[in-house]
């Protein structure tokens, strides 16, 4: 993998519009744009939104990094579940296929949920990771132009193993990882870096095997959770779709 990967503009800068002139837009968090054969969604730590004083409507989430218009949405999807707070710390929109494409603002680039994922659950402690995420510490505000400059960073990681809560795990980032904050990280993507070999060659496959939820400590520990439980909630989402339609 080199330098900007195109993977990597699936990871999303958390946004919101006010009316304020002066700044149109605020935030901050990270997030990730997710792919089906039938569907586009986006998905974020709802924790996220809850704290800054979000709503779905006022979220603004654009489908590449020179996009001018955002991603129109028609659907929320939630976890109701509260046995296990990591397991509903979800948020997911669903985005409005037909509106994108009116606005002529497309394509826009997501992981594929279906082939694209590799389930925490199976990953072997030390495995390789990578988060994709936008620090607070590298969010700049532009007061002369009124815009807030968001720099996607790529950090490092090794699985540590299962966590307390169902579906909740464990990494640590690396040592080399250039951040200091861990603030802006949540709804940041976990990748697990998979080596295969390809026509005699060795290459690695970013799959998705998580979202970060928080991180913290002088250990440098992470917890996220894993794909699966987005899986799941999206198929029950297009499962819910299809039987509506006559």
């Amino acid at each position: 993998m080199g330098d900007g990967e195109m993977f990597e503009q699936a990871c999303r800068p958390v946004i919101f519009e006010q009316g304020d002139d002066n700044c149109t837009y605020w935030g901050k968090g990270s997030s990730v744009l997710l792919a089906t054969s039938k569907n586009y969604y986006w998905a974020t730590a709802a924790h996220l939104i809850t704290n800054m004083g979000g709503t779905s409507e006022n979220i603004r989430i654009f489908p590449s990094d020179h996009s001018r218009q955002s991603i129109p949405f028609n659907q929320a999807l939630r976890i109701t579940k509260r046995d296990f707070e990591d397991y509903a710390d979800l948020f997911v929109l669903r985005v409005d296929l037909e509106a994108l494409a009116n606005s002529g603002d497309v394509p826009l680039v997501a992981q594929d949920i279906v082939h694209g994922m590799s389930l925490a659950e199976v990953l072997n402690a030390g495995a390789n990771l990578l988060i994709v995420g936008y620090p607070s510490e590298s969010r700049s505000i532009d007061y002369e132009d009124y815009k807030i400059r968001y720099k996607r960073q790529r950090i490092f990681a090794q699985y540590v193993g299962a966590g307390t809560d169902d579906y909740s795990h464990k990494l640590q980032f690396s040592d080399t990882a250039e951040f200091n904050d861990y603030d802006g990280l949540s709804g940041s993507p976990v990748f697990h870096l998979k080596e295969e070999t390809h026509d005699g060659r060795p290459v690695i496959l970013p799959l998705l095997a998580g979202m970060l939820l928080r991180g913290g400590g002088q250990d440098r520990w992470g917890h996220f959770i894993s794909s699966s439980v987005l899986l799941q909630l999206i198929v029950k989402s297009e499962t819910d779709l299809a039987q509506e339609k006559p």
